[in-house]
């Protein structure tokens, strides 16, 4: 949870540090959502302009400060989007292009998907959500708000329903599939039931290519020798 908190002593410092904060959660993807339910839950929110106005006479702000306070307060539809809608600042770290049914799916890392549904749950929420009640703490991959490039594309492609029985080829730029997403790809396709996945990479150590398959049944993409 964010807390917006004012200091006294700071003047209109403390307007400019909830705009730098803003700024911060409005280039970090995986946040957008919270961001809208803290923001949502400030007292400087729930306050509307009285709230402005008891700030304006304890700090002594200038009608720049107001204005940009005011914006905070009126109505919020700016914020209402953050749950919808994910940034698109961010250059793409990891992109995965999957080729399945004669139709290609291509999505980012989560921090530059140009536009999704942040909240639309993945075809494993569940087991993620399992995964975050013994973890205590929030993981990838249970939204498209975190989805990683892989399990986007996968997502994409079985919401288009060329998934059912089919055979699915990745390629994945930019990183190597990361150790957390390989259960998470397993999973994923599972969901999707797809007939067999594979996966062309790049080690991220040697540089050297490398194919990960998976068929029903394997809890986890492995390696081809």
């Amino acid at each position: 949870m964010v807390t917006f908190a004012v200091d006294v002593k700071a003047g209109e410092k403390s307007a400019q540090e909830m705009k730098n904060l803003l700024d911060v959660y409005d280039s970090r993807t995986q946040f957008a959502s919270d961001f809208k339910d803290d923001l949502a839950q400030s007292p400087l929110t729930q306050t509307m302009g009285e709230g402005v106005s008891k700030i304006d006479q304890t700090l002594g702000l200038s009608d720049e400060s107001k204005a940009y306070i005011g914006t905070l307060t009126a109505g919020l539809p700016l914020v209402s989007k953050l749950g919808k809608f994910v940034p698109t600042s961010a250059k793409p770290v990891v992109t995965a292009e999957a080729r399945v049914n004669g139709s290609v799916f291509r999505d980012v890392n989560q921090t530059a998907r140009i536009e999704a549904n942040a909240n639309k749950p993945t075809l494993i929420s569940e087991r993620v959500l399992a995964k975050e009640a013994k973890a205590g703490k929030e993981l990838p991959n249970g939204n498209m708000g975190t989805a990683h490039a892989e399990i986007g594309a996968i997502q994409q492609a079985a919401d288009a329903g060329k998934t059912k029985g089919a055979d699915m080829s990745m390629t994945v730029s930019g990183k190597d599939v990361c150790g957390y997403c390989k259960g998470d790809i397993a999973a994923t396709a599972e969901k999707a039931e797809l007939k067999s996945l594979t996966i062309q990479a790049t080690d991220d150590i040697t540089g050297l290519p490398k194919t990960y398959h998976w068929k029903p049944g394997m809890k986890s993409i492995k390696v081809k020798p």
